[in-house]
């Protein structure tokens, strides 16, 4: 992603002890995993000179699908965890782990410190792989789920899950809140990016 000022924002998963956090980040250590490790998220100039860089995870496993940037030059990102720690601050919309693993989204501010987090899930799988931001600052994560429960909102265009594997859409104000969610998809899997 970029942002109005042409800096560049890139996120996935490391396994890497060093090399990735730079000096004053949010999380400066690799905190642990066994297969994707904890999730980055990296900011760079238009030049390609780094200007901040953090780990984000707990004990357990993150990836980061999507990077996202609002005006204010806050960040968002999206993946997946299945952490039981380390993931979510206080009074956000989903303060606990359900289930196997669970998506999650994370704000960070201009010079990279977390403002706030929340996991997404219900009882049993999700992986968000998209996130994006409205001129309203509102923000959509896209992905699949396997849950039955714990995914759609009253009202929603689709409250219950279609099969096995469905995709899901969720809105969440800039401040973390969720707005609404549904699934969509048929009768066969689905999946959303």
């Amino acid at each position: 992603a970029t942002d109005i000022k042409g800096n560049v924002y890139i996120t996935g998963w490391t396994v890497s002890y060093s090399g990735i956090a730079t000096s004053g980040a949010y999380q400066s250590y690799y905190a642990g995993g066994n297969n994707f490790g904890d999730a980055y998220l990296a900011k760079f100039n238009g030049n390609g000179s780094i200007l901040w860089a953090t780990y984000f995870g707990g004990k357990g496993d993150e990836d980061a699908y999507s990077v996202a940037v609002d005006s204010s030059e806050n960040v968002y990102i999206t993946g997946v965890t299945n952490s039981i720690s380390g993931i979510s601050t206080a009074r956000t919309y989903q303060t606990l782990l359900n289930g196997d693993e669970n998506a999650f989204l994370a704000k960070f501010n201009v010079k990279g410190k977390l403002v706030w987090a929340t996991y997404y899930g219900g009882n049993n799988e999700e992986i968000a792989y998209g996130v994006s931001i409205d001129w309203a600052k509102n923000v959509y994560i896209t992905g699949y789920t396997r849950s039955k429960v714990g995914i759609a909102t009253n009202g929603a265009y689709q409250t219950a899950i279609g099969s096995f594997e469905n995709s899901f859409m969720a809105k969440f104000r800039s401040t973390g809140e969720l707005q609404w969610a549904t699934y969509f998809g048929g009768k066969s899997e689905c999946g959303g990016y």
